[in-house]
């Protein structure tokens, strides 16, 4: 196998291991408290233009643990 397609299956295998914590952090948020938009603060005028082109990372290394 290729070094691409064994990252592919480690990807897979750890998200299935994660699964039932994500679920129940899905479940969390889905149930939790919310704010009404009229309760988030406005940003400033300078603040309101389109954000520039945000740096791309080629790899990041870690898992959901850390």
């Amino acid at each position: 196998m290729t070094e691409e397609l064994l990252r592919v299956l480690w990807i897979v295998e750890r998200t299935l291991q994660l699964q039932p914590r994500l679920i129940t952090m899905l479940d969390e948020i889905v149930n939790g408290e919310t704010v009404r938009h009229e309760e988030i603060p406005q940003p400033a005028e300078n603040l309101r233009g389109p954000i520039s082109e945000v740096k791309r990372v080629a790899h990041v290394q870690g898992t959901f643990d850390e």
